[in-house]
């Protein structure tokens, strides 16, 4: 075979092999066309061919879709890569770096939009907490103040010693909590009197927090002792605030206070109570029980010509030869019989009637005078107070067993 018919063979199985890759590469990007529509998936053909029109972006910081991919504003990739890792800065960072779009970390460890001798000159102070330094100055953000941005500031301030130790956050002493060190949960004895700022009147079998010693019956809590408020905040006296919503809710002192108003009965009422004790009998003031009242040192002129002796709610009187006790039994009266004169003469006992009477019935009806054997007595002139308590038989309200069988009833 010659030189030319050679040439001629080898050209044909070029040929032939060309159109049977032609014809395997267009069926093939067909059946990627075909796929892209029909929905059906790729082949081993097709995935090649188009992994060889493409090399896809990775990592963080890409956007597009998968079929067009690029870097996100503000950075691109290293050289010959393939990760959008790489931030991008206008301004020069001088002697740092860019270490975020448009924000250079400078070799002082602050950000700034550019580095170098001009930033350097433009501050000479350093700036705490994110702030920002500008011209010799820090601008704060929100929270923090002082010149170099270090002080926290708690907008409300902080209460019972508390310290501000960052935005709008109290550190409080012991016994204090809340966001400003507002709640106060130490616990101590309760006082129901101060005199000469001394406290007294503690009450037994209770320990108890400041608000609800002052908010009840205390009037001093604490050792040392602490003087209550005279009006009480954030609630008023009778109420305190709710552990949970904060809202002023009534107490019941008759629950809260052991041993309040024992002897008697403790009523609750909306902000206050209300305490009553059997006849003859008082609420103390000093340590809140129902107590006899010893009417033989409190009642004026009881037991008038007689000897008084207290009893439990009540008071008897003990009276002379000759004496008899009132009908309400609070005085002696004057039973001895004597002479009994109608009017005077020259200051002298004049007119005596017949019969015997007793001073009562003598100066209470028309005598002037009363004699007991040699004795002369001037009756009272009416209207005067001796004449009332010989010849009135009941005793002014508040006196007497009027004043004993009376129900007491206090409130604060």
């Amino acid at each position: 075979m010659g030189v030319w018919n050679l040439a001629k063979v080898v050209l044909g199985w070029a040929a032939i092999w060309w159109a049977a890759v032609h014809s395997a590469q267009a069926q093939g990007d067909g059946d990627i066309q075909a796929s892209r529509f029909t929905g059906k998936p790729e082949g081993e053909v097709q995935q090649r061919v188009r992994r060889r029109g493409q090399e896809s972006l990775r990592g963080p910081n890409v956007c597009g879709s998968r079929f067009h991919s690029y870097c996100c504003p503000g950075w691109k990739t290293l050289p010959g890569g393939n990760q959008c890792i790489v931030p991008i800065c206008r301004n020069s960072c001088g002697d740092g770096f860019c270490s975020r779009p448009n924000m250079c970390t400078c070799s002082s460890g602050h950000l700034a939009p550019s580095c170098g001798a001009a930033a350097v000159q433009s501050c000479s102070i350093r700036c705490m907490n994110g702030g920002v330094c500008n011209e010799d100055a820090c601008s704060c953000q929100k929270g923090y103040t002082g010149n170099h941005c270090g002080q926290p500031v708690c907008e409300s301030g902080c209460q019972n010693g508390g310290r501000c130790i960052g935005p709008n956050r109290c550190a409080c002493v012991y016994g204090f909590t809340g966001p400003q060190c507002e709640r106060d949960y130490r616990t101590g004895p309760c006082f129901t009197q101060v005199n000469n700022q001394m406290c007294q009147g503690q009450l037994s079998g209770i320990v108890c927090t400041k608000t609800l010693c002052c908010a009840t019956i205390g009037r001093a809590w604490g050792h040392p002792c602490e003087m209550c408020p005279a009006q009480p905040h954030p609630c008023r006296r009778g109420f305190i605030p709710n552990i949970r919503t904060g809202a002023c809710q009534d107490v019941d002192e008759c629950q809260a206070v052991p041993g309040l108003c024992a002897g008697g009965n403790c009523i609750n009422t909306v902000g206050s109570y209300e305490c009553k004790c059997p006849a003859g009998h008082r609420q103390s003031e000093t340590n809140q029980k129902c107590e006899d009242i010893d009417e033989c040192t409190t009642i004026s002129g009881v037991c008038d010509g007689g000897e008084c002796t207290n009893t439990a709610g009540s008071y008897v009187c003990t009276c002379p030869r000759g004496y008899v006790t009132s009908a309400d039994g609070s005085r002696c009266v004057d039973h001895r019989l004597g002479t009994c004169f109608s009017s005077l003469a020259n200051g002298r006992c004049a007119s005596e009637l017949s019969g015997q009477y007793t001073k009562m019935q003598c100066c209470c009806d028309t005598g002037r005078c009363w004699a007991l054997g040699h004795i002369p007595e001037m009756c009272a002139v009416r209207g005067s107070d001796e004449y009332r308590r010989l010849c009135i038989q009941r005793l002014p309200f508040g006196t007497g067993n009027a004043a004993a069988s009376f129900m007491m009833v206090t409130a604060f």
